[in-house]
């Protein structure tokens, strides 16, 4: 049920989004237009009305910086390209996702369950809620050339998706095997290592003296002593880590840390791509943080980046990069088969029939 609850929350959020890019229209669009709209186009097998086409027509129209309506000069610029070429290439890559999600689902045997299309269902109120009003709700969905018998299957194709991502790599991702992960994580420029570090400057920011520095220097020069001496050094690292440590990380990183490359300083980062993993560097002089030696760590699969503010995982974030991979190839090798009113399809006459 949780994965059901994302889906809807993200569909509204879509919905709620385009209100931040897209004009108020002119046109006097009805929401209940859907049910006379001809199918232009079959994509796996699966319709695609006119009413489905004009609404992401119109979003990448508003997204451009253009306000949508009978006037529209469709001849305009959009990227190099007239705006009528430019949205109606956006939008047939948009139908053609979301139904590539649905044929692959029905292919796979997946399907919504009764509670989870009651959920869906359900989220109307949230839009009322949001709008202040029935009126004001239905008001916006007519702005926006949207109807909500289209935004309710928008909906389900958004749950579809969540499933079908699960069907194929598992909660949050727990199908993707550590060497897909970790083949990810080192194409993606991500590292992982650990260090022992000496600060230069008191608790109060204050810089050491140079005598200081020396002396810090000179811990660790006996430290690479001992290490270059050890039978164990990856045993040692961690001692001599623990006892020796200033890193105020260390505490909640006791396993190193992983990061991928631009999100540590230049000399840290030079330092780890210059080892093997378990193997450790000199000492490493940085100016805003003091002495270090670093030990390369391979990656962890189940590890989270230093600045991934959402706790994703890089067996998580390698199984959505892996699955949107995947659905653009699916979407790129869908069938497209174009109806009769495709061949007449006039985008002005869409809008102004719409008026």
């Amino acid at each position: 049920m949780r994965n059901i609850q994302k889906a809807a929350a993200a569909a509204l959020i879509i919905l709620l989004g385009i209100m931040g890019g897209c004009s108020k229209s002119s046109s006097a669009f009805s929401p209940s237009e859907e049910s006379q709209s001809p199918v232009l186009m079959y994509i796996n097998g699966f319709e695609v009305r006119s009413d489905e086409l004009r609404y992401w027509i119109s979003s990448y129209a508003a997204s451009a910086g253009y306000e949508v309506g009978p006037g529209t000069d469709w001849n305009a610029d959009a990227g190099g390209m007239p705006l009528s070429e430019y949205t109606l290439t956006e939008a047939v890559k948009a139908v053609s996702l979301y139904k590539t999600v649905e044929s692959k689902s029905a292919e796979l045997g997946i399907a919504l369950t009764e509670d989870e299309l009651s959920e869906i269902s359900s989220a109307r109120a949230k839009y009322v809620d949001y709008f202040k009003g029935e009126e004001a709700y239905l008001a916006y969905l007519e702005s926006v050339f949207l109807t909500e018998e289209l935004n309710n299957s928008m909906m389900k194709t958004s749950a579809l998706y969540s499933k079908l991502i699960e069907s194929v790599y598992g909660t949050d991702g727990s199908k993707c095997t550590d060497e897909e992960a970790v083949a990810f994580g080192t194409e993606n420029n991500y590292f992982r290592a650990k260090h022992i570090l000496l600060s230069n400057k008191l608790d109060d920011g204050t810089p050491l003296s140079d005598e200081e520095k020396a002396e810090l220097y000179a811990r660790m020069e006996q430290m690479l002593i001992e290490l270059d001496s050890s039978d164990d050094p990856v045993t040692l690292f961690d001692e001599l880590m623990h006892e020796n440590s200033e890193d105020p990380g260390l505490a909640t990183n006791p396993d190193g840390y992983q990061f991928v490359k631009g999100e540590v300083m230049p000399e840290f980062q030079a330092a780890v791509e210059s080892l093997d993993n378990y193997s450790y560097s000199g000492i490493v002089e940085m100016d805003a943080y003091g002495y270090s030696i670093i030990m390369r760590l391979p990656l962890d699969p189940d590890a989270v980046s230093m600045s991934d503010n959402y706790g994703y995982s890089l067996r998580y974030t390698a199984a959505m990069s892996n699955f949107d991979n995947m659905l653009t190839s699916w979407t790129d090798e869908a069938e497209i088969k174009y109806t009769d009113m495709w061949d007449g399809l006039d985008i002005a006459k869409l809008f102004a029939d719409a008026a």
